[in-house]
């Protein structure tokens, strides 16, 4: 079903709920979904006009520019596309002003995170090598220099490793989400540890950051900014252009020193200060 099909389905349903006890609040509420949609186009409308820009403008001319210029050219392209969107972001106490480059970590709902992410602080994302193939958004992530990890081929975690050591020795920072697959917002999974092999090699530090889309009825993830299960990309953004505007908050913990841990030590630390940083932001999330 297309995007104008599930609109005027989700009319249909509000038309035919039995909550309605009056059919003048019926019309209402429908009358309300039509002028979502109308939002939501326009929405649309302007997000693609900005992927345009990135595709033939933007993304292609980030080569002849510094590391710099560079990174100051992404995170102004995020903070338009995420204001087209209109997703605002708080941000619970400032991120840690970085001497060196780090190794950002995440806890992952949705394909928006790394959008979010880079948007406060120039990082080189590892994306699974599928993001490639995405419309639009694939081509902009290999413009912007994400690291993409061939999962499940021999050898394919020991060169993005080299990759990321390569990267950080040239004073770029880099960033992935160590559960692997976005979830439901419900927990948070384990965290991989494969990747934190190169913080003990290298010394830099881990930045642990844990964010989340909050229902606007309470401190639940919202459902329709979360992309995980058998959800498509397509589906996913229009799922976005019709929920908004809603908030994103994101709270950055304590630098994590590798000195002296394990790759699998560190994996644990990095995931247990992702989930003390979620439960402050539950107990106090506007």
């Amino acid at each position: 079903m297309d995007f104008m099909g599930s609109l005027e389905k989700r009319a249909g349903d509000l038309a035919g709920e039995k909550a309605f006890s009056a059919p003048l609040d019926s019309i209402s509420r429908i009358v309300g979904v039509l002028q979502k949609s109308g939002r939501a186009f326009g929405r649309g409308k302007r997000f693609a006009r900005h992927l345009d820009r990135g595709l033939r403008v933007v993304g292609p001319g980030l080569g002849a520019l510094s590391h710099g210029e560079r990174s100051r050219t992404v995170q102004e392209y995020l903070e338009d596309l995420l204001g087209l969107l209109e997703i605002s972001v708080v941000v619970h106490e400032p991120f840690p002003c970085l001497s060196t480059p780090c190794l950002l970590v995440s806890n992952h709902l949705s394909w928006l995170d790394p959008i979010v992410l880079g948007r406060f602080i120039p990082v080189r994302f590892v994306s699974k090598s599928e993001v490639g193939g995405w419309p639009f958004l694939g081509v902009l992530a290999g413009h912007a220099g994400a690291i993409m990890i061939e999962r499940g081929r021999p050898g394919s975690v020991f060169r993005t490793i080299d990759r990321m050591e390569r990267i950080l020795s040239e004073g770029e920072s880099v960033g992935w989400f160590p559960e692997g697959t976005t979830g439901n917002g419900e927990k948070t999974g384990c965290f991989s540890s494969g990747l934190f092999e190169v913080a003990v090699r290298t010394g830099f530090p881990v930045l642990p950051v844990a964010l989340v889309y909050p229902d606007p009825e309470g401190f639940r993830p919202y459902d329709s900014a979360l992309y995980y299960g058998r959800r498509s990309f397509v589906g996913s953004l229009a799922r976005i252009l019709y929920a908004a505007p809603f908030p994103v908050i994101l709270r950055a913990g304590s630098l994590l020193h590798p000195s002296g841990l394990t790759r699998q030590e560190l994996a644990q630390s990095a995931r247990e200060e992702v989930l003390k940083l979620l439960s402050r932001m539950s107990s106090s999330p506007a």
